[in-house]
């Protein structure tokens, strides 16, 4: 499990900027729990996105101040808290990237726990291209893959959740995507319950349990202010909005116009 940012911007910006200065904070401040890698994939020009990942945890990673730091029109930030007993290696960490016309950045929260099934859709091409061993990276490779068969970014995000869910109804397949056109984020968990037990064993006790996490786990927010939108995970400082469940979150880059429609 883990948790999720992105922004877009008319202007160049830090995440710190995109959510405000204390919810960045309660955001880094949330990867002592999620402490199993963090990455950022970030976007200058629409043509370019640079990645920085990390097997740290980011609240002690020297390199994290490339999050503060290096700022830009848009970005995803990703904590890594690993599932399904997947290693902590560089190769796990998120944003995955890739260049099938342009740069695309893909993160992801959830599990997909036969996620081995996801591995029998991709054609031999998109299975070469699989570099770690999460189901998160199999879902962007069939994302990738949907794509080529649908250009509309959202048709192949739909096509893709559909996909996933033929074989796994119970699942989170909360994305956030960076391409050189727009931000989206994928809003669906359907079924799955809080991971309430392993939250309190992680955090000590109930009352250690970081906000919204023992009931809004898995919810996505929204915000929208001056030549800024951004999303990220229930929890954070600030007058966020819920996404609807079961949505798709899109920021078109060059005006910031917002569509918010249905999976």
């Amino acid at each position: 499990m883990c948790r999720l940012m992105g922004f877009a911007a008319d202007r160049r910006i830090g995440p710190q900027d995109a959510v405000g200065a204390t919810a960045f904070d309660e955001f880094i401040e949330l990867s002592r729990l999620h402490r199993d890698g963090w990455g950022y994939g970030v976007s200058e020009q629409p043509g370019d996105v640079t990645v920085y990942r990390s097997p740290q945890a980011a609240f002690s990673d020297p390199q994290v101040s490339a999050l503060r730091e290096n700022r830009a029109r848009a970005g995803i930030v990703h904590l890594r808290w690993a599932s399904l007993g997947l290693p902590v290696r560089e190769e796990n960490s998120h944003p995955f990237v890739a260049y099938p016309d342009g740069p695309i950045a893909f993160a992801h929260n959830g599990s997909v726990r036969d996620h081995a099934e996801i591995a029998f859709l991709l054609d031999e091409e998109k299975r070469a291209m699989r570099r770690g061993d999460t189901d998160s990276e199999l879902y962007f490779l069939l994302f990738l893959q949907s794509l080529s068969q649908y250009p509309d970014v959202g048709d192949a995000l739909r096509a893709t959740v559909g996909a996933i869910r033929a074989f796994a109804p119970v699942a989170s397949l909360n994305a956030v995507l960076l391409t050189r056109q727009e931000l989206c984020v994928v809003h669906s968990h359907t079924g799955m319950r809080v991971p309430t037990i392993d939250l309190e064993e992680a955090c000590g006790s109930r009352d250690a349990v970081p906000p919204a996490h023992l009931n809004r786990y898995f919810d996505l927010n929204w915000i929208e202010r001056p030549g800024i939108v951004a999303a990220a995970h229930a929890g954070l400082s600030g007058d966020w909005e819920p996404l609807p469940p079961d949505s798709i979150l899109r920021v078109r880059r060059d005006d910031l116009g917002v569509t918010i429609s249905a999976l």
